[in-house]
Order: C-alpha cells, then sequence, then structure tokens
C-alpha cells in the first residue's frame, strides 16, 4: 500500500495581505457594474422577495396605495381648512379645491365649519397612522422572513452538498455568507421596501401638486431629476465599494477562522504576532473601504441637499412672480415641494445603500447555485442498502485533491493555515482535509477490513490516514480503483 501525505503542519507564518485575493460571485473584471446590471440585481432580489410571500405583497401594496390616498387627502384639506379660517385668496381668482370640497359637503349635507374641518383632518389623520403602523409591521415580518428562508436555503444547501466539494472551501467563507451576507441582503430587502414606500408616498404628493399647479410640478420634476441624474456616477461607485466591503469581510472572518483553528500551531512556531499583524492590516482595510462609503453617501447627500434648498427657493420666487395662485394651493404647493424633494434625495440614498448590499446577494446566490450543483443524493436513494457481512475491500485506489475551487462559483479554496499549506483534516479553518495539497493523497492502495473486526490504519502525520477513511466511508470516490462491499462495488 503506497499512501501520500496530504498535509505539512510546517511552515505557519502568517498570509500576507496578497494571499487574501478574492472576487466575490465572479470575476470583476467579466461584470459590469454599470446601470443595467444594477437593475438586473435589484429585480432579483424583488422578485425573490415577492416570491417569498406573494400574498404579503399584495397586501403591502394596498397598504401603501392607502397611505398614498390618506397623504394626499390629509395635505388637501390644508387648502379648505384656510379659507374657513379667513386665510383670503389671492385677488384675481377663486380656488376650484376649495369649491370643490364645498359641494362635496354641501351633498354629504355638512356645514363647512372649522369644528368639522378639523374633525376630517383628524381622522385622516388617524387613518394614515394606523395604515403607517399596520404597513411598517407587515414589511418588518416579510423582510426578516425572507433572510430567515434565505438562511435556511444556504444551510440546507451546505448539509446536501459533496464532502469532496466542500473540501475545497474554507469553513469561514460559508459562515460568513451564513450570518455577514445574509445581515446585509436582510438590509438590502428593507431598503428595496423602503424605496416602494417612499416612491408611492412621492407619487401621492405629486399627483396632487399637478392637480393644483402642473407647471410648478412639472419645473420641480425636472429639478429633481436633474439633481438626481447628477448623482448616478456616485451610484455606480457604491456597487464597487459594497463589491469590496464583501470581499473583506470574507477576508477578515476567514482570518479570524485560520487564527483561532490554528493557534495551537501558531503558537508553536512563535508567528502569533504575525498572525495580529495580518488581522489589523485586514481590519484597516475593511475600515477604509466602510470610511469611503461613508464619505460618498455624505457627499450625495451634501449636494442634494443643497441642490433641494435653491431649486425650492427658486419655484418660490417663481410661483409668487409669475401665477396667480390663491394663497392657500400656493401654500400647499410650497408644502408639497418642501417635503417631496427630500423625499426623492431620500429616495436616492437608500437606492444608493441597495446598490451597495447588492454584491452581497449576489456572492450568496452563487454559493447557493455551487452549492446545489453540487449535492449528493441523499442517503436510501441511490439504490438499494448494502449491507456489510463479509468484508470491505479496497482495490488499486488512488485519490488526488483538486488544486483550486470551481470555475466561476467566486468561493476560493485557498491556504488553510500558513502561506501555501493545508490544515489538519478536521481543524477549526476548514471543512476537512484542504484542497491544493500536490500530488495525490492516495496512490495505488489495496487493502481488506473484515467484518465485525477492528482493523488499525497507522502512518506519520500527513500519510493520509483520514483520506482513506474519508474513502471507506464514501465521502469520497476515488479517481482511480475501486471499494466494496463484500465484492460489491
Amino acid at each position: 500500500m503506497n499512501i501520500r501525505g496530504e498535509g505539512d503542519e510546517a511552515g505557519t507564518s502568517p498570509p500576507g495581505p496578497s494571499d487574501r485575493r478574492y472576487e466575490p460571485s465572479g470575476s470583476r473584471s467579466s461584470r459590469s457594474s454599470g446601470s443595467p446590471a444594477i437593475f438586473a440585481e435589484a429585480g432579483r432580489l424583488a422578485r425573490a422577495l415577492i416570491a417569498y410571500a406573494p400574498r404579503k405583497s399584495v397586501l403591502a401594496l394596498l397598504l401603501l396605495l392607502a397611505a398614498g390616498v390618506t397623504e394626499a387627502f390629509g395635505l388637501l384639506m390644508i387648502i379648505p381648512l384656510l379659507h374657513v379660517v379667513g386665510f383670503a385668496a389671492r385677488p384675481g381668482g377663486e380656488s376650484p379645491v376649495a369649491e370643490a370640497v364645498a359641494r362635496a359637503a354641501d351633498a354629504a349635507g355638512v356645514e363647512l365649519t372649522l369644528p368639522a374641518m378639523l374633525a376630517v383632518f383628524l381622522i385622516l389623520a388617524a387613518v394614515r397612522s394606523a395604515v403607517a403602523w399596520q404597513r411598517t409591521v407587515l414589511l418588518a415580518g416579510m423582510r426578516l422572513g425572507f433572510t430567515d428562508r434565505l438562511r435556511e436555503r444556504l444551510y440546507a444547501a451546505v448539509a446536501g452538498a459533496k464532502w469532496e466539494f466542500l473540501l475545497g472551501r474554507r469553513r469561514s467563507d460559508v459562515q460568513h455568507v451564513l450570518t455577514g451576507d445574509v445581515q446585509r441582503i436582510g438590509q438590502g430587502a428593507f431598503l428595496l421596501l423602503q424605496l416602494a414606500v417612499t416612491g408611492l408616498l412621492a407619487l401621492a404628493q405629486i399627483v396632487l401638486a399637478a392637480l393644483i399647479s402642473p407647471s410648478l410640478t412639472a419645473a420641480t420634476l425636472a429639478t429633481g431629476a436633474a439633481l438626481l441624474f447628477l448623482t448616478r456616477p456616485l451610484v455606480r461607485r457604491s456597487r464597487t465599494l459594497g463589491e469590496m466591503l464583501t470581499g473583506a469581510n470574507r477576508a477578515l472572518h476567514g482570518t479570524m477562522t485560520d487564527f483561532l483553528g490554528g493557534l495551537k500551531l501558531a503558537k508553536a512556531y512563535d508567528a502569533e504576532r504575525g498572525h495580529v499583524r495580518h488581522f489589523t492590516e485586514t481590519v484597516a482595510a475593511m475600515r477604509e473601504r466602510q470610511l469611503a462609503f461613508t464619505r460618498l453617501s455624505s457627499a450625495a447627500r451634501a449636494g442634494l441637499d443643497m441642490g433641494a434648498a435653491f431649486a425650492l427657493a427658486a419655484l418660490v420666487w417663481f410661483a409668487l412672480s409669475t401665477t396667480a395662485l390663491p394663497l392657500p394651493e400656493l401654500l400647499l404647493i410650497a408644502v408639497i415641494f418642501a417635503r417631496l424633494l427630500p423625499a426623492l434625495f431620500r429616495s436616492q440614498q437608500h437606492a444608493q445603500a441597495l446598490v451597495h448590499a447588492l454584491p452581497a446577494y449576489a456572492h450568496a446566490r452563487a454559493m447557493h447555485r455551487a452549492l446545489k450543483e453540487a449535492a449528493e443524493t441523499p442517503a436510501g436513494r441511490g439504490g438499494p442498502r448494502m449491507e456489510l457481512r463479509s468484508a470491505l475491500t479496497v482495490r488499486d485506489a488512488s485519490f488526488t485533491y483538486q488544486a483550486g475551487a470551481e470555475s466561476g462559483t467566486g468561493i476560493g479554496a485557498e491556504a488553510q493555515l500558513g502561506r501555501g499549506t493545508a490544515t489538519e483534516p478536521g481543524s477549526e479553518a476548514g471543512f476537512g482535509t484542504a484542497a491544493g495539497v500536490a500530488g495525490p493523497a492516495l496512490k495505488n492502495v489495496s487493502l481488506d477490513v473484515p467484518a465485525g473486526k477492528m482493523t488499525a490504519i497507522t502512518g506519520p502525520s500527513g500519510a493520509g490516514k483520514s483520506t482513506l477513511a474519508d474513502v471507506l466511508l464514501g465521502l469520497l470516490a476515488p479517481g482511480e480503483g475501486k471499494v466494496c462491499v463484500d465484492g460489491v462495488p
């Protein structure tokens, strides 16, 4: 029997920053970060969220519509309320809104008094608050349930993947997807839902403003669209920073897991200081990526706030100098625009943060797809159960670990401890024996294991004992040769 080593404990110097290269869910050079790619990824997240809870999605849409209607009517009631308290119209025009409300009140047999107007206003406010409460609870339940379902699917996919596939993956990578990536996906789902809320409420205000003054509304929307257009490069930059942060988080998680898993060896080789230095460098890299996004989003917000202030001042001056709107309508238009422009820019902030979180969703999808493609046949479904009665035999079996991870999955197989070395089987850094070993781990192995008796396999560290045990258990299939139960392969 000829068994070659699975790994070597020597050489535990910590990896340098260049040893932790990572491209989330595919090579960055092969994937565009432009608007089509961003919209496509956001669309996939939205479809997955709706598919998770279709009925709740419909109910959420109805609640959003109800909130938009009550928001619009609540604002609309300001005009007749101002007329009732004696806020006179500007010379040269009547108030169509006040006249429409007066006709509706006459038809309902209600006198337009201050108490009646205040009562209607308070009722609308109460309905709007109740709808907002129900909407918030419903959307929070959708977001939490969606992220939990995603985590459960990933967990089940890991449990069902072939052992040989898992050997080429760092345990820390899978742990990071189940924790850090899923958490960021939950944040992205929240931002996506917030965009829907803000968008529908803004649409209600736009419709109301257009009914009062189409020209002012068109000018306001054009101004807002121009300001938002100027922020497009910032959104694309947010996507790039999101990809970099995903890789930095993954590297940090891997660094901590590798160090803790190989702490005994690090101490034995007096390599603690090098590991601490590498950890400090990794933390600094991640901090810089987070600060870069904060600087980017803060700059965008500051620019939009200044643009909104100038736009609002210009629109008020234009309305006062060139239009003959009654004063209540003019006041309501000013209120709507004072709320609408910040809402549009808040949506831009949400969109920028959503784009920043999308790489985590892309990475999790790539991980899940790779795990499903590597799924093994569940026990008991691949054929009749084999009973061991005589002997387990191995004939001319050879096995070589893959030198790297599957192409295109973005889940790289890297050195688990030290520079270019593999972990011991069962260490915390990896799922088992690491991939990347030079030469075959087993070569032309033949042996008999009698049933009902104890057989000991001995040899030096790295001789291939654990690999042979995995082959005997059926976790690994030999590349050459065969394993038989009572003579049956």
